[in-house]
């Protein structure tokens, strides 16, 4: 295996490829998923509907090349169609919650959030980063993502 590699391709069959041929080798697995349908025309997308099982077989092919003290993290926001939030995001943390351990839940504070263009909300300015991990027996170093010096719990 190749470190520094950038490879094209879909993301279960890659991910089943790399475990045939590494097993579990991956610390940190950061997903940036498709939002449902939100962007077709450029790579297609999946139903709200189907999301959540979709969803559900990319952690599952990303899950076996995670060591056992790894961390798989999806950075994800819903989007919001004739003025209602769409629920597949939280349907499909709920799913990955009942086969893996929902660790955590961080927040990506967008500085220059693309603008809504609605009097009615607020603009979109985070995306929720879900953090899962096979084991209770993670690694987490909380200093390499402090932010502005801040450590530990935030009060």
């Amino acid at each position: 295996m190749r470190l520094n590699t950038v490879i094209h391709g879909d993301c279960i069959s890659t991910l089943s490829e790399l475990y045939s041929s590494n097993g579990e080798f991956a610390n940190l697995l950061i997903f940036s998923p498709p939002y449902a349908q939100q962007r077709k025309d450029t790579y297609g997308g999946v139903p709200e509907n189907d999301y959540p099982d979709w969803m559900l077989s990319v952690v599952r092919a990303g899950m076996k090349i995670l060591k056992p003290t790894g961390s798989l993290v999806i950075s994800i926001k819903e989007h919001v169609s004739q003025g209602v939030r769409s629920l597949y995001v939280l349907e499909t943390t709920l799913l990955l919650a009942k086969e893996f351990r929902f660790t955590d839940e961080f927040i990506w504070h967008k500085t220059n959030p693309f603008p809504t263009g609605s009097k009615k909300r607020l603009k979109d300015g985070f995306e929720r980063c879900l953090h899962f991990t096979k084991s209770a027996d993670y690694q987490f170093y909380p200093d390499s993502v402090s932010h502005h010096g801040v450590t530990g719990p935030m009060r």
